[in-house]
């Protein structure tokens, strides 16, 4: 799930990469057994993800996050992913779409489209001038 820096062929099916940085359980999951850190501040996680976001935009490329139920939807850290999808979809040129929407746009795009960017981009979420080329 992970072989590139954006959707692609598997055989038939399209691929949309997950990146551990964008998974909440990195961060905030912690049961006090197995765990090795402790949590992280959501302040610090709404910072690196605001950073991947930037790079996302200028590069034409995608921010696809990772969350769980049981480890997300508490407290804090509902209040900054509030705040972070919030800044998202206020900016009103990002494309914030289900995978399957995305994989069926990964299908319709010319494969030589990637090509432009120096960094292959993802479209979890994608400028949308970008997808009228």
């Amino acid at each position: 799930m992970a072989g590139a820096d954006h959707p692609y062929f598997l055989g038939s099916v399209v691929e949309i990469p997950a990146q551990w940085h964008l998974d909440d359980a990195v961060y905030f999951k912690f049961t006090g057994r197995q765990d090795l850190n402790s949590p992280v501040p959501p302040d610090a996680v709404l910072g690196s993800w605001r950073r991947e976001l930037r790079s996302a935009i200028r590069n034409g490329g995608h921010l696809m996050l990772t969350l769980h139920d049981w480890i997300s939807g508490r407290g804090m850290i509902t209040d900054m992913l509030d705040e972070f999808l919030g800044e998202i979809l206020e900016r009103g040129d990002i494309w914030v779409a289900p995978a399957c929407d995305i994989a069926s746009h990964h299908r319709a795009t010319p494969a030589n489209h990637w090509s432009q960017y120096a960094v292959p981009p993802v479209l979890s979420a994608v400028s949308l001038s970008d997808l009228a080329e």
